[in-house]
């Protein structure tokens, strides 16, 4: 079911079924009480019932901002790790600098190669981490008895830390998704919802439109947008990547 809300498809059949319901609507109150001359009359619950409906749906857009706003924020820590490591990095030998040069162009260049499809997904990017971290300090065996890497080392482990946990943070935060249920949720209410709106604006002698076609396209771009909010390597609305293709720029490759 979650391939299917991630799949393009989706975005094309979810409206169709809203304004099926829409119409469903329309029909229930044509042959239900214009043609057995029957009036309806509101409870008053209707308002509270698509009130309710906003709220869950505004509810759920909040909670997608978030996730996507906290993405934001693990990518600048990120970013800030990989600057000060590289700022650490100075002190150190020269072999042993150029060793931490290339291991922060490969680990910027992995999350871009996800953020550019590269990667087909953040598991694959999880793997390569590990990967990349572990051959790191093999490379270091020659400079061990030096007291100059000793004492680079000390300063370069903690933003070495701190680079991989944010670099980690950012991996798996791309998998934190709404729960399913939320998302089921709100595609059953507004098909629900839609059918209420139809029948409610259509019991009228005096059929009204306008506020059904405003209540698809309204809902319609909501739940859009929702989906791309909570899918954030797969939909339209994505991380901006900027600071860390600005920062793997600065730190270029040796000259031969």
């Amino acid at each position: 079911m979650l391939h299917f809300i991630d799949s393009p498809l989706f975005a094309a059949v979810y409206p169709l079924v809203l304004i099926g319901m829409v119409i469903t609507g329309y029909l229930v109150a044509e042959y239900f009480y214009h043609r057995k001359n029957i009036t309806w009359k509101g409870s008053g619950i209707e308002n509270g019932i698509i009130g309710l409906f906003a709220l869950l749906i505004s509810f759920t857009l909040l909670m997608s901002g978030n996730s996507q706003k906290e993405r934001t924020g693990i990518e600048h820590q990120l970013a800030d790790g990989v600057a000060q490591m590289k700022r650490t990095a100075d002190i150190l030998p020269p072999e042993a600098k150029d060793s931490v040069y290339t291991y922060l162009r490969h680990h910027l260049d992995l999350h871009i190669a996800l953020f550019e499809k590269r990667i087909s997904k953040s598991a694959d990017l999880v793997s390569e981490l590990n990967r990349l971290n572990e051959n790191f300090w093999q490379n270091f065996h020659h400079e061990r008895d030096s007291m100059r890497f000793r004492q680079g080392m000390e300063l370069l482990l903690p933003v070495y830390n701190q680079l991989n946990s944010s670099s980690y943070k950012l991996a798996y935060s791309y998998n934190e998704r709404i729960p399913h249920l939320v998302i089921l949720l709100i595609i059953i209410s507004s098909w629900l919802i839609g059918i209420l709106v139809g029948f409610m604006n259509g019991f009228y002698e005096k059929r009204h439109y306008l506020v059904p076609l405003i209540f698809v396209v309204i809902v319609s771009l909501m739940v859009q947008s929702i989906r791309d909010l909570d899918n954030p390597y797969g939909g339209t609305i994505r991380p901006q990547y900027d600071n860390l293709k600005d920062i793997r720029s600065l730190i270029l490759e040796p000259e031969s």
